[in-house]
């Protein structure tokens, strides 16, 4: 078939297209309306190196870095959301926890995601605390 006729094909059913299109458009807006809004808080954290032992900058950043990753695997642990999520003051509710870490400048961003955006703050706020006791119980 040549290009014209798919243009003739859709002249004739144009009201076809056109009913698709608003039916498209009413289910999108009902979706819309129908979902719970959801609110993303973040906290970032930067993460450093203070040993007692006298060791060259790029020791200290080596520790840094891999202190950070430990962090970035340690932080949607259960005991740590449990712990994070108490010390908020927030109990139950849908809340969704990400953690990614950049490596090259030693930093943690802990991503909350809840239903209500004030929740979603405190638990952000409340994880750099509880990332910071866990990291003085593991020395």
């Amino acid at each position: 078939m040549e290009t014209k006729h798919y243009l003739r094909a859709l002249m004739h059913g144009w009201y076809i297209v056109a009913i698709c299109a608003a039916l498209g458009v009413l289910l999108g807006y009902a979706y819309f309306l129908h979902t719970t809004p959801r609110y993303r808080a973040a906290t970032v954290l930067s993460v450093g190196y203070s040993g007692n032992q006298l060791i060259d900058e790029v020791e200290a950043r080596m520790l840094a870095q891999i202190r950070a990753n430990a962090f970035v695997e340690l932080a949607p642990t259960p005991p740590v959301v449990a712990a994070a999520t108490k010390s908020a003051g927030v109990e139950g509710g849908d809340t969704a926890i990400a953690a990614s870490g950049d490596l090259s400048d030693s930093t943690i961003t802990i991503s909350v995601v809840n239903d209500d955006p004030t929740k979603a703050a405190r638990i952000a706020n409340a994880y750099a605390r509880e990332i910071g006791r866990a990291s003085c119980r593991e020395r």
